[in-house]
């Protein structure tokens, strides 16, 4: 009997030893000190629940890059306010593309053409005034793709330039990048510019086109780059653009953010190109960190949220059939003395797993790791969340993300010693 409780203890130390041995440094890389810091944060249940079989196809790619080291693996990361800033992915995907290599930025979006917040890895610019709007505005009228938010113009040779900042230059330089934008007989097509972009020759750059928009395969590794919606025909009218991916054609891990300040499960159901444009990134993984702004919906119920959770997951399978679904659960948040909202928060953190546990999807309890009802108090006091006891502080959402990445490395572990 001993024997055969030994071999899997024995099996994942040398899955670990493999795992680890490359790349030491990465795993000392837990931002503002040990969690034994932090002494509500309920270390021992920080796992993913539920990733057998929710994640083994995840799993599966996953020890195969570390083994071949051959190919990508693609994670699309969804949520609201809490993913928009990129404080919190920005971890994961540094942990992640540390262990298992660097395939790219993955997609971006020019916040700053939408006069809102953005990651600080990267600038953007224009010589346009765009019209703008993200699927959780009040009043959405323009179509929403995958990131969330959609820039319109009418001026022919409208132009956005992306540029890599600081560290980032180095560690995310491109080769290939895809822009999503409506391309039918309407719209000005896309086109890489040469000016301003670090000297692209765009003779040089070859191109695909598909329904969801346009990849360019460019010349040499670029951290600018400039495309411009350029008129081809005289019915064409207008541009729409919904974000871009950024990609180096190495082996490795490829983690796309696409948060919405506000956003709801509601807001990206009704985004009517997600699907169709999450397919063309040819997701492994698709994590899903909503549920806060649902919580506070007036008619909130937990039948309703259920719902919306399932119309969610439906059009992620119905889409990508292959793709694995990882549930993040809302954080505690709000006043003690607001037990409407703490009931809502409950509701929907049971609504998340009871649907996760039907379909078979895995989820990441950050509600009970973080320290379960009241605790949102317990980081304010540390620092790690804000005055208006919804956010969390850069800090806090760092946190956050080592939390997940070590979560997820677990995981993979565990899976390599079954």
């Amino acid at each position: 009997m001993m024997k055969h409780i030994c071999r899997p203890i024995a099996a994942a130390i040398i899955f670990w030893c493999l795992l680890f041995q490359a790349t030491p440094a990465v795993f000392a890389q837990r931002p503002y000190g040990g969690l034994k810091d932090y002494p509500f944060i309920k270390i021992r249940h920080n796992r993913i629940l539920n990733d057998r079989p929710g994640l083994d196809n995840f799993y599966g790619k996953l020890r195969a890059l570390k083994t071949d080291r051959t190919g990508s693996v693609t994670i699309v990361h969804i949520g609201d306010s809490h993913i928009q800033a990129d404080f919190m992915t920005a971890v994961v995907r540094e942990r992640l593309q540390g262990i298992f290599g660097n395939a790219g930025r993955g997609l971006v979006f020019p916040y700053q053409l939408a006069k809102t917040n953005g990651p600080v890895d990267y600038r953007s610019y224009s010589n346009a005034v765009w019209r703008f709007e993200r699927n959780a505005s009040r009043v959405v009228t323009l179509p929403m793709g995958i990131s969330g938010f959609t820039l319109e113009t009418n001026q022919e040779g409208a132009a956005i330039r992306l540029s890599l900042t600081g560290a980032a230059n180095r560690r995310h330089a491109f080769d290939r990048i895809t822009v999503f934008h409506d391309n039918n007989h309407d719209a000005f097509p896309f086109a890489v510019t040469g000016n301003n972009t670090g000297g692209i020759d765009e003779n040089a750059v070859r191109q695909e086109n598909h329904p969801s928009g346009t990849t360019f395969f460019l010349p040499s590794h670029y951290d600018s780059v400039t495309v411009a919606a350029l008129r081809t025909g005289d019915d064409q009218r207008y541009a729409r653009f919904y974000g871009i991916s950024l990609e180096n054609g190495t082996a490795g891990v490829l983690y796309h953010m696409a948060g919405v300040n506000g956003a709801t499960f509601k807001n990206f159901n009704e985004s009517v190109y997600f699907a169709s444009q999450l397919r063309d990134l040819k997701p492994d993984l698709v994590i899903v960190s909503l549920g806060t702004n649902d919580a506070t919906d007036r008619g909130f119920s937990s039948q309703e949220i259920y719902s919306r959770i399932g119309l969610l997951a439906g059009s992620i399978k119905t889409a990508c059939p292959d793709t694995d679904i990882l549930f993040t659960i809302l954080p505690d948040f709000g006043s003690p003395r607001n037990r409407r909202l703490k009931q809502n928060i409950f509701s929907a953190r049971s609504a998340v797993i009871i649907y996760s546990r039907e379909k078979g999807h895995a989820f990441w309890d950050l509600y009970n790791v973080m320290g379960g009802q009241g605790s949102f108090q317990k980081w304010k006091k540390f620092s790690l969340a804000q005055g208006d006891m919804v956010h969390f502080t850069k800090s806090g959402y760092a946190l956050q993300g080592s939390l997940l990445a070590d979560a997820l490395i677990e995981g993979l572990t565990v899976y390599g010693s079954r």
